[in-house]
């Protein structure tokens, strides 16, 4: 009898044992999850002030581009075309810039020249 209550009381403490590491692993986990999710949470918020930074660069870009640029140019003309397409001028060269200026693709960047921009 006493051997059974010794091994009962082993068991318990066994058990009590085996729950706390039980819990403890998932307190660690709740917290590794949290951890994620406030770093996903700042990378978000961090790419999103990236985007906004680039699109105030590139509208002050369109802006200058836009002071700049000659209409009686080839490229004027075919602008004037290019951006009856849209709902205003700075959008049409919003677009028109990005696509000459790819951020990714060094030989692509514009650069003013003279009074117009031009590849660098």
């Amino acid at each position: 009898m006493a051997k059974i209550k010794t091994q009962n009381k082993l068991k318990l403490q066994e058990n009590k044992m085996l729950l706390k590491q039980l819990k403890d692993f998932y307190q660690n986990k709740e917290q590794f999850q949290k951890n994620d999710i406030q770093k996903n949470q700042e990378k978000i918020r961090y790419t999103e002030q990236q985007k906004q930074h680039k699109r105030k660069l590139l509208t002050w870009k369109a802006e200058q581009w836009l002071k700049e640029f000659d209409v009686t140019s080839d490229e004027g003309f075919w602008f004037e075309k290019f951006s009856s397409s849209y709902s205003s001028k700075l959008e049409a060269t919003l677009d028109y810039i990005t696509a000459l200026d790819d951020p990714d693709d060094p030989s692509s960047k514009l650069v003013k020249c003279d009074s117009s921009f031009s590849w660098a």
